[in-house]
């Protein structure tokens, strides 16, 4: 797995472990191909937009490689854009598959049989992949964090959510202190690659209105648009504040920073 953003490794490999399935992590696509030099893999799960080397370069690397008789590496997008030209430009660079970030558990399971070439692995862990469809907030009120979203990803152990919900309450006030200086020094281009990073977080912990206004950050990063990314930004922080609020007192373990792990 090449994935950048430690909330969605922890999200991931929880999934697959959830299936019955290992893997090795990789940071970028320079770790990921040191990772493929040293083993034989079944599968590369990658995401597309990395630092030193994104997923593009990756496959396009694995790909010629590949034209030296090494065989075909199964690569399977894992990605948050899932628009046709986005689709269009993964099988371009020669990825077999793209699956939609974040994902559930039942449409990772379909992917992973489609491409693996081994026998199907027992689901460790079957129990912990029920949801028991408890409301995340009062009737009539939409919740900051839909937890059923994140229970269909990785299953319904309490513990297991709190780590992960512990890890992205200390991993948003950093991107959130990142955002904010990126906005002080009218950096559109890096204000659209926070909010797109901030984007998957927030959506694989159930924080869709988040996740919203980090994609609309994201996108008018990209057109440069330094008045509305302002905007965007105060936006932003209303929207974590009553999330971190939710969080604290789910994990009943209010946080002040760090690195929970």
């Amino acid at each position: 797995m090449a994935e950048d953003n430690e909330i969605n490794q922890d999200l991931i490999a929880r999934q697959l472990d959830l299936l019955g399935y290992t893997a090795d992590v990789a940071g970028d696509g320079r770790e990921a191909l040191a990772l493929l030099g040293q083993k034989d893999y079944a599968l590369l799960l990658t995401d597309c937009q990395m630092p030193e080397m994104d997923g593009y370069e990756l496959a396009r690397t694995i790909r010629q490689r590949e034209r030296g008789g090494q065989g075909h590496l199964p690569i399977v997008a894992f990605t948050a854009n899932v628009l046709a030209r986005d689709v269009e430009q993964c099988h371009a660079a020669g990825m077999d598959d793209v699956i939609g970030k974040p994902t559930k558990l039942d449409d990772l399971k379909r992917t992973l049989e489609r491409w693996l070439a081994v026998a199907r692995p027992e689901p460790v862990k079957e129990a912990a992949m029920a949801t028991n469809g408890a409301s995340d907030a009062p009737a009539g009120q939409a919740p900051v964090v839909q937890l059923s979203k994140l229970a269909e990803m990785v299953g319904d152990d309490p513990a297991v959510q709190a780590r992960l919900l512990a890890k992205f309450l200390a991993a948003g006030r950093r991107n959130l202190q990142d955002i904010t200086a990126a906005r002080d020094r009218g950096a559109a281009a890096e204000l659209s690659a926070l909010g797109h990073k901030f984007k998957s977080a927030a959506r694989g912990m159930g924080a869709e209105a988040l996740a919203q206004t980090c994609e609309a950050l994201e996108r008018q990063g990209q057109a440069g648009d330094l008045a509305a990314c302002a905007r965007l930004v105060d936006e932003l922080d209303a929207r974590f504040t009553p999330v971190a609020a939710f969080i604290e007192a789910h994990i009943e373990t209010p946080l002040a920073g760090g690195n929970p792990q």
